[in-house]
């Protein structure tokens, strides 16, 4: 074994170079899904094996519906195990999972659900494609009962769709009928239309926007054999999410888990958002028709929040039918930690250490477990201890405490992780997410005392609007002042498609009077379509008879906003406050810079913007 040691001196030029613990430790939305993810599986493994005992016994007959809530302190690790469940099933298949962690407005949350399932579907499966595709292939297969893989079918499709335009509508029929042969009368066969169209590499996410309800352009809508979705006969967005889980839970159990419910917002009902949520889930468990519904809470929230409700005892007993409280690391636990992290390490620079901790020292790692440690502890201690080991004392001692690195000095390197885990294709579609980030610039450009130009901004207001409207709402109030004349700019992000969509929200947007508005201002990348002639008209009356204006969203400037945010939403993990934020903001002129901040609150000038996306244009090519 000696022999096989690596020399000193490479060890510790290795140690010198780099320090493996460098690197995130927060598992966050990206790292969930995709992100390069280190589990110690022998960690509070009876949280993650509940989950796959709950799943098996779905898939066996043995019920139809489980609740299972993990219940922990900050740090102990309730996202990590959400990731260990993510990654297992997508290397091992036997259920689709859902993952909900971004709250945008809770009071439009059944909207915002449908619009997180359609993402998740989006997502890889345990096929190295979408489970939007593998849940087409199984449709397939089941109606023309074949037995194809995903990428089978999407081959299949692509060598056909040229010649045979009327491919996706034949087979479309097949699994109707197929689904009305088994007894199955109130599957929606645009929505079964639509699911096929994503084996198709061209419309596939054109497919998805349409199941999501963000509308696609008319000639899409035409091509693909979907109509254009209308404001007034559009289903519920709860019965179409129930409709879409009605439909995969035919192949598989549904994994749906609620993550990140701490947090101090609050609906205009008086509600927290873990209580949002939990209602939520509450809901989708007696409507599912096989799955487990999975949250994980903060121990004080589950007493002080979820048991407060008014239907506290109906929540308890479906949510947390199974209670799985996270442990502290063991003494085991902490070294099993250190050795999984330091494995990839040497084995990348092909170097064998003494030990498989070195250059930690088993018994101190020990210690650590005897003190109710959390993973976070652990690696942050590995941190900060990481070095060469037996150094003279007098390399090592320090006399006084360093002062704190500057604060810009520990954020940039955060902010422009943000900035690199962002889909910005995903998140340019998202009116809820778009819409936060820019009202949450806006309220911090108030705590910073800062004016955008001649615009002195006074206050930032969210518009009350019922949930039926949340695709076409205003969504926020703007209130200041422009060369001592009062303004109130109502603020609508409309990314749809479709000339009704468009119709419908820029209705909304010139009715100053009923939402309490001096100014309009239409936030899209895309132009309207040429043959929407009412939504059209809308335009020209807000941009040429009402003095409102239109702001084209690039992904440049809201990409920061967006960043931002997801910064602001994880102020304890990061373990800074709001005022470190504020320094780093104000330090960085984030904000004050943006031009699309500023765009937004100067002079109209009544004319649409020139760079926007012509869709008509883009189809004409496709």
């Amino acid at each position: 074994m000696a022999d096989s040691v690596s020399p000193l001196n490479d060890l510790q030029a290795a140690i010198q170079q780099d320090n493996p613990f460098n690197r995130e430790l927060i598992i966050k939305r990206q790292a969930v899904w995709n992100g390069e993810f280190i589990d110690v599986p022998s960690i509070n493994a009876e949280a993650s094996d509940t989950v796959f005992r709950a799943l098996a016994d779905i898939s066996q007959g043995k019920r139809n519906v489980a609740g299972v809530s993990l219940v922990a302190e900050k740090g102990l690790g309730k996202s990590h195990i959400v990731g260990r469940i993510r990654h297992h099933l997508q290397s091992s298949g036997g259920a689709w999972f859902i993952y909900m962690g971004d709250y945008n407005n809770l009071n439009h949350i059944k909207p915002e659900f449908l619009n997180i399932l359609c993402q998740s579907l989006r997502q890889t499966g345990s096929q190295e494609v979408m489970q939007w595709q593998e849940l087409a292939a199984d449709l397939l297969n089941e109606a023309l009962k074949q037995s194809c893989s995903a990428k089978d079918w999407m081959q299949e499709i692509k060598a056909r769709i040229k010649t045979e335009p009327d491919l996706i509508d034949e087979l479309a029929s097949e699994v109707s009928n197929c689904q009305l042969d088994n007894g199955i009368d109130n599957s929606d066969p645009y929505l079964i239309r639509s699911i096929l169209w994503t084996l198709d590499r061209i419309k596939a996410l054109q497919a998805i926007r349409w199941i999501s309800g963000k509308g696609i352009s008319s000639r899409d809508s035409d091509m693909m054999g979907l109509p254009e979705q209308e404001e007034d006969d559009q289903m519920d967005e709860f019965e179409r999410s129930c409709q879409i889980l009605d439909l995969i839970s035919q192949y598989n159990p549904i994994l749906i888990c609620f993550d990140q419910l701490e947090g101090t917002e609050m609906s205009d009902s008086g509600f927290s958002k873990a209580q949002v949520i939990v209602t939520l889930a509450m809901d989708l468990y007696n409507a599912l028709n096989k799955g487990v519904i999975l949250t994980a809470l903060y121990p004080d929230i589950w007493q002080h929040q979820i048991k407060s409700l008014p239907q506290a005892e109906a929540v308890v007993d479906r949510i947390g039918e199974t209670r799985v409280d996270l442990n502290y690391l063991n003494s085991k636990n902490v070294v099993d930690l250190v050795q999984d992290w330091l494995k990839q390490f040497y084995e990348q620079r092909g170097l064998t250490p003494p030990t498989s901790i070195y250059p930690f020292k088993q018994e101190a790692l020990e210690a650590i477990g005897r003190q109710r440690a959390t993973a976070r502890d652990v690696l942050q201690h590995c941190k900060s201890h990481w070095g060469i080991p037996d150094a003279p004392e007098a390399e090592v001692k320090v006399e006084e405490t360093p002062p704190p690195p500057p604060i810009t000095t520990t954020l940039k390197p955060i902010f422009e992780k943000e900035l690199a885990n962002l889909d910005m294709e995903e998140r340019l579609e998202d009116k809820s997410r778009l819409a936060k980030a820019l009202k949450f610039a806006y309220q911090f450009l108030i705590k910073l005392k800062k004016n955008l130009g001649d615009f002195e901004i006074e206050a930032v207001e969210g518009i009350n609007t019922p949930a039926s409207e949340a695709r076409y709402c205003l969504d926020f109030r703007i209130i200041g002042q422009q060369t001592n004349e009062s303004v109130k700019i109502g603020v609508m992000v409309l990314q749809m498609s479709g000339g009704r969509g468009v119709q419908a929200g820029l209705k909304r947007l010139v009715d100053y009077d009923s939402y309490g508005i001096t100014r309009g201002c239409l936030v899209r990348s895309k132009d309207i379509s040429r043959s929407a002639q009412k939504a059209q008209s809308f335009r020209d009356q807000l941009l040429q008879e009402k003095g409102g204006k239109w702001v084209s969203l690039k992904a440049e400037p809201i990409k920061p906003l967006l960043a931002l945010l997801e910064i602001s939403e994880s102020l304890d993990d990061y373990e800074i406050d709001e005022a470190q934020l504020q320094e780093f903001i104000e330090a960085e002129n984030l904000l004050i810079d943006n031009p699309l901040l500023r765009k937004i609150v100067s002079r109209p000038s009544g004319q649409k913007p020139e760079d926007v996306v012509d869709e008509d244009a883009d189809s004409d090519e496709a």
